[in-house]
């Protein structure tokens, strides 16, 4: 996109971002010179996945359940 139109979407960012995150991660957790990988750094970025996953989660159904009620809020007074 930067490169055709001279912007970069918010979505482009994010997956960058995202991207980079576990990379820096991924360098965190394993230890190159003496091939071991750092447990709590592991269970650390594990935990992180599951709450943002859950924290979509907890968004996406709070976005429908305000949908239908705006939806039956816009009915009911049709």
């Amino acid at each position: 996109d930067l490169k055709e139109k001279g912007t970069i979407s918010d979505e482009a960012i994010d997956a960058l971002l995202n991207q980079a995150q576990k990379e820096i991660t991924l360098q965190k957790l394993y230890n190159e010179d003496v091939k071991t990988v750092d447990a709590n750094a592991l269970l650390q970025d594990v935990e992180t996945d599951l709450q943002q996953s859950f924290r979509d989660k907890v968004f996406e159904a709070l976005q429908t359940s305000y949908d239908k009620v705006k939806t039956a809020v816009a009915q009911r007074n049709n």
